[in-house]
């Protein structure tokens, strides 16, 4: 049983005890001693601090299986596996007879004793094959609610333990040793009460009233001010020292315990003040008992004089005399009643006292739920007794079925499985999908009747025919006569960059026929004996017969023109893909990858480098111009109603396939994946004649339909061209212009499709979206030499390039301009100077 289960389970007793014992008390006010009236609170005490409940073997009230409510059984129903509880009829008519199993047989060892503080509690108690799945969230509710428990205790901890801390300080700080005369009365008071145990006395002088402090080392405080009052202080020593003998303090100290650790539960809090209440009025009966009428008059006048004191709260951990006047009035009154009880009110008490040990310590009173017919939640197993192996001693049913949830678990887990000349995998079904059903239930109800020392009792488990056949017939599906089959013949020639591909239809030759009875037969014998070892499944070899078949039909096709004006590299880049890609097979429910089936674009790879958009501008890459292709291959894959399952546009529009119909790839980055959603295979031809400059994708499949589609794509928004922006390159010629990036305005395009019926090419239906491209506005970017002005963005390219011609010729023709002569220096006889 769980922590928070245990918890819950003593908040409600707790609960019901409180108002039984207040509703006794009420009804017996005036018959209960004090003491009685004191003593009959640790029964409640007691419930809560012992953490379990006696389970008792007998029940006042038994629950029958068909009044559990509808729902309860439905939620039972949905949380249980697949594997049925209850056969229907017609299965088992069909079932082969039961066959007995134990724990050494279903593969669990020797036998294994069930310890019901261990066994799985997350078992599903239907004992059925189990969902394996993992397990839902990673945090639960349980540990949540742990975690605030457990901060609860610490919180009121640590309250009270600073509380406790507070009131050692003040002790130590403002206490002193009582006088001589004081300690003589004490030990007189405890010499008449027969305490032999000594007990430190301090005095406060900001103690209103005497305490005992609820600790394991106790010490009486004394207010100075009964100091000059023996009498006064004779009646509170008594008091307190009664106190001292009955081990109140270790109530209290418990008391407190059981506030931290039930933080939660309103009754630990309501209990503490009628608890200390009658504590107080019994203690007070205890001090009187022995003193004359007189002697108790004065008590009861010093308890009257200390609350007309108007005295502060008890301190922490105290037990001095509350100040109330209800109080008072009780703690009086119990001052003169008798201290025994009458003989019939104590045997009531008895009786009362019994009644709720019984109604709240046992799970006598609880309702037992009948589990199975004629036994219920309550009922153990005989000491001995086990089932398939496993020992059920002592458990409950539910228990035992728990415990034999691994036995079940182990056996209907395992696999038939078998093999078929000619195919590779082999055939694996688990007992529990074969309708493999082992009637646990019924063994444990057999065992719970008849148990007894040294008794086994096996478990039956039955075969359902009907699901092995299923299962073959699933099966059959691999082995039966195979259609034709088909292949594509490739040609391809690098040098003339030409690619084709033809499919040739592969008629079947010999094929491996299964006797499916003999098949049925081999696994239900497996099941009965439990020999589960792999065998070749009983059959023979036959010729087949062609039979006709699916056709192939195109199902789609698109084909782009190849720029003539394309650069060597860039054409074969598009040939490679495309030879690459000719004559792939799609298989049923599978999802090709460009990316996947071609590899990573490098030049190790062999690819060229060619022009290729990257960040919105073309640069030289390996592999340039295969977007093309999966571009192309695209608009067949939309005509031939494939499943789109990754398709990126390209940041610049393409101008080989229709706006917003284009795909970009990446070595590293966007893919052009497709899924095949038909129940054959797609075969993918491509032809690549780059001295025609075509390329052309066709897609093959045996789902012929009576329509083609066509599509539109219309323009949704656009956004004009930005100005084109200028930067300064210095290692460019001084007065070169160079264009580095593209631009373009701002597109978005809808692509509609809409079928049309081939003979009579009318459209079929509405139109539908098929996707939506939006193509992001860019400014050109141009970079200047160093020897032109940078232009402010904006500027018509045509006028920077105008400037930089103005430029380059100024440059020239002062550079063709010659130097003027120098004049020859003349000396002053007007000859010239010697060299």
């Amino acid at each position: 049983m769980s922590i928070l289960r245990i918890l819950l389970e003593i908040t409600v007793y707790s609960a019901l005890l409180m108002a039984l014992i207040l509703l006794l008390k009420r009804l017996f006010k005036k018959q209960f001693s004090p003491s009685l009236q004191y003593f009959i609170w640790f029964l409640l005490i007691a419930r809560l601090a012992i953490p379990f409940t006696v389970q008792s073997s007998f029940g006042l009230v038994t629950i029958p299986q068909e009044a559990v409510p509808a729902a309860a059984q439905a939620e039972e129903t949905a949380e249980a596996p697949a594997a049925p509880r209850e056969e229907p009829a017609a299965v088992r008519q069909q079932a082969q007879a039961p066959v007995s199993i134990n724990a050494k047989e279903a593969g669990m060892g020797n036998s294994v004793t069930a310890d019901p503080g261990n066994l799985p509690g997350t078992a599903d108690p239907t004992l059925s094959a189990g969902d394996t799945s993992p397990a839902g969230p990673a945090i639960k509710p349980e540990t949540v609610f742990l975690a605030v428990w457990l901060a609860g205790i610490a919180a009121v901890a640590l309250k009270t333990a600073g509380g406790c801390l507070s009131l050692s300080r003040r002790i130590r700080r403002s206490c002193v040793l009582p006088p001589a005369d004081v300690m003589r009365t004490i030990n007189k008071v405890r010499r008449e009460l027969g305490i032999r145990r000594r007990l430190r006395v301090l005095v406060q002088n900001s103690a209103s009233s005497p305490a005992l402090t609820a600790s394991f080392l106790p010490k009486l405080i004394l207010p100075i001010s009964l100091l000059g009052h023996p009498a006064r202080l004779h009646f509170a020593v008594r008091h307190e020292l009664v106190h001292f003998k009955r081990g109140d303090y270790i109530v209290c100290l418990l008391m407190l315990i059981l506030r931290a650790v039930y933080w939660f539960n309103p009754v630990v809090w309501l209990m503490q003040k009628p608890i200390k209440t009658d504590m107080e009025a019994a203690c007070d009966n205890i001090a009187t008992a022995a003193l004359p009428p007189e002697a108790k008059k004065a008590y009861a006048r010093t308890i009257l004089e200390m609350f007309s004191c108007r005295m502060c709260p008890q301190p922490v951990l105290g037990m001095s005399l509350q100040n109330n006047k209800k109080t008072a009035e009780k703690r009086i009154r119990g001052i003169f009643m008798k201290s025994n009880t009458k003989r019939g009110i104590r045997f009531i008490s008895v009786f009362a006292a019994v009644l709720l040990v019984a109604v709240c310590f046992t799970t006598a009173c609880q309702p037992s739920l009948e589990v199975y017919s004629g036994i219920t939640d309550h009922d153990k197993f005989a000491k001995g007794t086990s089932v398939a192996g496993i020992a059920m001693g002592g458990l409950t049913f539910e228990e035992g079925k728990r415990a034999l949830q691994p036995v079940v678990d182990d056996f209907l887990y395992r696999q038939v499985e078998y093999t078929v000349k000619n195919i590779e995998t082999p055939y694996r079904h688990l007992l529990s999908e074969l309708g493999v059903w082992m009637d646990a239930e019924a063994a444990l109800a057999h065992a719970m009747k008849n148990g007894g020392e040294e008794k086994n009792f096996p478990m039956e488990l039955t075969v359902d025919d009907a699901r092995i056949k299923a299962a073959i017939a699933e099966d059959s599906a691999d082995w039966n006569q195979p259609e034709a089959s088909y292949s594509v013949e490739k040609e391809a020639d690098e040098d003339a960059l030409t690619t084709s591909g033809r499919i040739v239809r592969n008629e079947p030759g010999t094929f491996f026929r299964v006797d499916e009875d003999a098949l049925l037969e081999q696994i239900r014998k497996q099941i009965e004996n439990q020999d589960l070892r792999s065998f070749a499944a009983p059959g023979k070899t036959e010729t087949a017969v062609p039979v006709a078949g699916r056709e192939l039909v195109l199902m789609g096709s698109a084909t782009t023109a190849v720029g003539r004006g394309s650069s060597e590299s860039r054409k074969y880049n598009i040939w490679k893909i495309s030879n690459i890609l000719n004559g792939a097979i799609i298989h049923p429910g599978e999802t090709f990858s460009i990316n996947d089936t071609v590899g990573d674009r490098t030049v190790e790879n062999g690819w060229a480098l060619a022009p290729g958009i990257e960040n919105g501008t073309y640069t030289q890459q390996a592999g340039g111009g295969i977007c093309q292709v999966s571009s192309t291959m695209y608009n067949a894959a939309l005509r031939a109603e494939m499943k789109i399952v990754e398709r990126v546009p390209h940041t610049i529009m393409a101008s080989y396939v229709p706006q917003g119909m284009d795909a970009t790839i990446s070595t590293g980055g966007p893919d052009f994946r497709i899924g095949n959603p038909y129940d054959c295979d797609i075969i993918l031809i491509v032809n690549c004649d780059i001295p025609s400059s075509q390329v052309t994708v066709d897609f093959y499949g045996q789902v012929p339909r009576n329509y083609s589609l066509l599509f539109e794509s219309v323009l949704d928004s656009e956004e004009p061209l930005p100005d084109v922006q200028y930067k300064t390159n210095s290692s460019l010629d001084k007065y070169a212009v160079k264009l580095t990036k593209v631009g373009q305005p701002g597109e978005q395009y809808t692509v509609y499709a809409q079928k049309y019926g081939k003979e009579t090419d009318q459209p079929i239906g509405e139109k539908y979206k098929v996707t939506t491209s939006t193509y992001s506005a860019t400014a050109p970017v141009v970079e200047v030499g160093s020897g032109i002005p940078l232009p402010a963005d904006g500027t018509p390219l045509e006028d920077v390039m105008a400037q930089a011609a103005e430029l380059q010729a100024a440059k020239e023709a002062a550079d063709q301009v010659p130097s003027p002569a120098l004049p020859t220096p003349v000396l002053p006889d007007g000859s010239a100077p010697a060299a």
